[in-house]
């Protein structure tokens, strides 16, 4: 019953989480300057964040977190070290993961990487 209990969810996870994160790059570019500002990944992923809250109550724990399927150190995301991920946190990390050249907006490139991830590719 447990591993059933965990398909479920994990089929719930995969459909809500291509929904949030469904979109192209243009559509996620709100000022259409063909770069991804921090602020223009947050705003697309925000609605996906209360669907990993699997116990709903604002925060991720580690494990809630592990199920996202972002293979990253859970504590380095922790920027104010409480033991949970908010949704700034949450979009800061995936937005820092990804932002290889570190100049503060992601490219195509950096978009097509993290659809390598997973990210987008749900």
């Amino acid at each position: 019953m447990k591993h059933l209990k965990h398909a479920i969810f994990t089929a719930i996870l995969v459909f809500t989480g291509s929904q949030a994160f469904a979109g192209t790059f243009d559509t996620v570019d709100a000022d259409n300057n063909g770069q991804l500002s921090k602020s223009e990944l947050r705003s697309h992923m925000d609605s996906n964040y209360s669907n990993w809250d699997q116990d709903e109550n604002g925060k991720l724990d580690e494990s809630e977190f592990g199920e996202i399927g972002i293979h990253d150190d859970f504590n380095s995301w922790d920027a104010d070290h409480d033991n949970y991920l908010d949704n700034g946190e949450i979009g800061d990390g995936v937005f820092s993961r990804f932002d290889d050249d570190e100049n503060g907006h992601w490219d195509g490139d950096e978009w097509d990487d993290a659809g390598d991830a997973g990210l987008w590719d749900v």
